[in-house]
């Protein structure tokens, strides 16, 4: 897990897999200001949200400090624990005044809701591919996001290569690749399509 506190930082084009804590942010804890979070991916990641009342973790990342960016990465299959049907396996933007931009993110099976939020979060939140997150794909329950950006994803498989064989990249046709924005961790095509 990665935790970044005090300072900013900026994090591009690592893997970030197989972590767990045992509250918040089993990917990534964002607590800064001006950090930047860009071509990751995030994968199989745990936040086991065991404080009391815990009712969202954000498995992937969890957002707590203002003004991150968090763009063009890949969250598949990370988990997100807690009392709420909505605990946020990928990305928890928490707290009112984080002023994030999640933008171009492809978030996918990932367990309690693709994106959450907590206060009412002012992020910016649009152009991201939300596909079969269990919970729901964007802020259900207690993580209810702001209803502004239901209509500004892409609720549409992103036609992974072979993620059973850890390969997170996504087919020529994928529509990840063929829109006018390009959206997730892998630019360019991984294969022509999926592996039988």
């Amino acid at each position: 897990m990665l935790w970044l506190g005090s300072g900013g930082a900026t994090i591009i084009g690592n893997r970030i897999i197989n972590n767990s804590a045992g509250d918040h942010g089993g990917g990534i804890v964002v607590a800064s200001p001006k950090t930047t979070i860009m071509g990751n991916l995030i994968a199989r990641n745990n936040a086991l949200g065991l404080g009391v009342g815990d009712t969202g973790s954000g498995g992937g990342i969890w957002v707590a400090g203002p003004s991150a960016e968090i763009i063009n990465n890949t969250l598949y299959a990370n988990a997100g624990y807690g009392e709420s049907v909505c605990s946020v396996g990928g990305i928890l933007i928490e707290w009112d005044q984080v002023d994030a931009r999640v933008y171009a993110n492809v978030l996918a099976f990932n367990v309690g809701c693709g994106i959450g939020c907590e206060n009412g979060s002012d992020a910016v939140v649009e152009n991201n591919i939300l596909w079969d997150n269990e919970g729901a794909d964007l802020g259900s329950d207690k993580r209810t996001c702001r209803p502004e950006w239901i209509d500004k994803q892409l609720y549409v498989d992103p036609l992974f290569c072979d993620p059973d064989g850890d390969n997170y990249s996504v087919q020529a046709g994928s529509p990840a690749l063929t829109g006018p924005v390009i959206i997730g961790a892998f630019p360019t095509p991984g294969c022509s399509s999926a592996s039988p």
